[in-house]
């Protein structure tokens, strides 16, 4: 659908962007209760979910990811970008870099008064090596949030939880 057909609620989209160590797949079931309203994208920023790994991380190159996913979602209009925890920092940091570009930016569960933990060089060594398995239904069940929550709904933690799954080579499920 190019721009000038979009239908009318397709005048707001929103961008969403995952914590550290997570995926596009957290907001699966809140984008959900959106896309009635608002053209609705959710990524794997690079070295997450299932997107391509690289050598080096920064912000500046997820800010590009943000805008170069909205440009190609074939969006109506700019987007309201709306980060948790690690992508509340990569939202500020969006909407510092392309404010000409965004209609809005919306920060959920993020300490912006200092860095983000996942950005400290040794927290993000902590993802580099996730746990392994012997199957599936352990590795679910033994699935948690970084930090741990008081507070979830058990069917969308088991959803979020297999989607994080990964298959290794050496291991049988």
């Amino acid at each position: 659908m190019s721009r000038q057909a979009a239908p009318p609620w397709y005048r707001h989209a929103l961008d969403v962007l995952h914590g550290g160590a997570a995926h596009a797949h957290w907001w699966t079931h809140v984008a959900a209760q959106f896309a009635g309203t608002y053209r609705v994208a959710a990524l794997d920023l690079s070295g997450h979910g299932d997107s391509d790994r690289r050598d080096r991380y920064s912000l500046a190159a997820w800010t590009d990811e943000v805008m170069a996913v909205a440009d190609a979602a074939d969006m109506a209009g700019h987007p309201i970008v709306i980060g948790h925890s690690m992508g509340g920092f990569v939202t500020l940091a969006t909407a510092a870099r392309h404010p000409d570009r965004l209609a809005g930016a919306i920060v959920i569960d993020s300490p912006v008064v200092k860095a983000d933990p996942e950005m400290d060089a040794g927290r993000r060594d902590n993802f580099r090596n996730p746990k392994v398995y012997l199957n599936a239904v352990t590795a679910v069940t033994r699935f948690r949030t970084v930090p741990e929550q008081d507070n979830y709904e058990p069917y969308v933690m088991a959803d979020v939880a297999a989607r994080s799954l990964r298959p290794c080579e050496g291991v049988v499920t």
